[in-house]
């Protein structure tokens, strides 16, 4: 999907050029959901599992559920979070990138 037109129809673009962007593109069918969780929520998270996502205000999807794709290794030590990554399937284009979500984790 096209976001952004960085150029006018009939102007000149160099590629050697580092201004050489004509159009920004946003790939929205999976969504990347981009989570930052505590250590001990991570712990109880695995790649291939489920989770339900919420989208609060948001008329058009009021949830769905979204396959975790990777639960970071690292922790990183200045929030004590790790960086957990979650597609979503969006095939109606129904879900905008950058609306706030809630993510349902497991209980321990």
């Amino acid at each position: 999907m096209v976001t952004e037109i960085h150029r006018d129809a009939g102007e000149l673009v160099q590629v050697s050029s580092s201004e050489s962007a004509v159009l920004t593109v946003a790939k929205i069918n999976p969504l990347l959901l981009i989570l930052h969780v505590s250590t001990s929520a991570a712990m109880q998270l695995k790649v291939e599992q489920n989770l339900t996502v919420r989208f609060p205000g948001y008329s058009q999807v009021s949830e769905t559920s979204g396959k975790i794709i990777l639960v970071s290794p690292v922790t990183d030590a200045g929030s004590d979070t790790v960086k957990v990554k979650v597609l979503l399937n969006n095939d109606k284009g129904d879900l905008r990138s950058g609306i706030k979500s809630l993510v349902d984790l497991p209980e321990k």
